[in-house]
């Protein structure tokens, strides 16, 4: 995980996705599913659920990994191990992590955001 890298690598999205449009609208969905899913992860932790901590886990890092969240990715795969070993100790860590990398997209989001409205892409 590079913490100098951008969370949000939209080149890839775009390259992928074929369509800088389509990309704009899987990031923009994403974007409300990663709010939901923080809040989601956060309960899960409080109640100490392995199982449901999983698969939540597991849901997020393909989202991220389809939306070129790389950095939101990288910390899924390793919430995803902790979570098999039931290390709630370093998934709370990672957690605190995993917030900050979240903030940091959205962030980077309202950027391109921002961008596309100047430029009437939307």
């Amino acid at each position: 995980m590079d913490n100098d890298r951008l969370n949000l690598n939209f080149e890839n999205l775009i390259e992928r996705m074929g369509d800088s449009e389509i990309s704009y609208l899987v990031l923009f969905h994403f974007r409300n599913q990663l709010e939901e899913d923080l809040i989601k992860i956060q309960e899960l932790i409080e109640s100490n659920d392995f199982d449901e901590l999983y698969e939540s886990f597991h849901g997020l890092k393909g989202a991220a990994g389809a939306t070129a969240a790389e950095n939101i990715f990288d910390i899924m795969v390793k919430m995803e191990e902790s979570c098999k070993s039931k290390n709630m100790t370093e998934i709370k860590i990672l957690n605190q992590q995993l917030n900050t990398f979240a903030n940091n997209f959205l962030k980077e989001l309202n950027l391109v955001d921002g961008f596309v409205e100047i430029y009437g892409k939307k």
